[in-house]
Formats: C-alpha cells, structure tokens, sequence
C-alpha cells in the first residue's frame, strides 16, 4: 500500500504558488504556440558544432596533436535569413523596462 500511495504522490503535480512569477527557459526549441522553433535548432547546432571546434583546438594546444582521423572544421556560422529571423523575434520580444502607468521612471 505504501508503494502505491509514494507513485501516487510522485505523480501529482505541485499546486501553483500564489504570487510566483514564473518565468519560461530561454534554451527551450519549442515556441510559445507551442511549434518547434526550428530556427533557434539552426542557431543552437551551430553554437554546439563552434563550441566542441573550441574543445579541439584546445586539445591540440594541450597535447601538440590530435589524434588520427580527427581534424578541425571551419567556423560555423547561422544563416543570414535564420539571423534576421532571429533579431525580429528578439526585438519583438522586447520589453521596455517602464512603470505601470507606461511612462519610463525618473531618475531621481
């Protein structure tokens, strides 16, 4: 009985504080409707393919070889149309940093 009341438990979800704000993972692919962002897959496989680039030549930095078969690859780069794409959606995102009444505080 026990062992049924634990899996139980464990599968309830917690119950929404109130007062929390919850804020969503920026690394997530999965757009706000709920789509595959499939721009965002390009850019993150590119900064994934750059970043293991990097391990590799710090290999070979640290060692004065690499192993056989291996061998460094150009820099990768986004796409220019999945970069435009990119900085619209950024920019629509946007917020500007204002009070409730919509005008920007003062500075004091």
């Amino acid at each position: 009985m026990r062992n049924i009341q634990t899996h139980y438990l464990k599968l309830q979800k917690p119950k929404p504080r109130v007062g929390v704000v919850v804020f969503n993972n920026r690394d997530t692919l999965i757009k706000p409707d709920g789509c595959f962002d499939f721009d965002r897959a390009i850019a993150e496989g590119v900064a994934l393919r750059n970043k293991y680039r990097q391990n590799m030549i710090n290999f070979q930095k640290n060692t004065g070889h690499l192993p056989p078969g291996w061998e460094i690859k150009p820099l990768a780069t986004v796409p220019p149309d999945v970069q435009d794409r990119l900085a619209k959606r950024r920019h629509a995102e946007a917020e500007a940093l204002t009070n409730q009444g919509g005008k920007k505080e003062q500075e004091k």
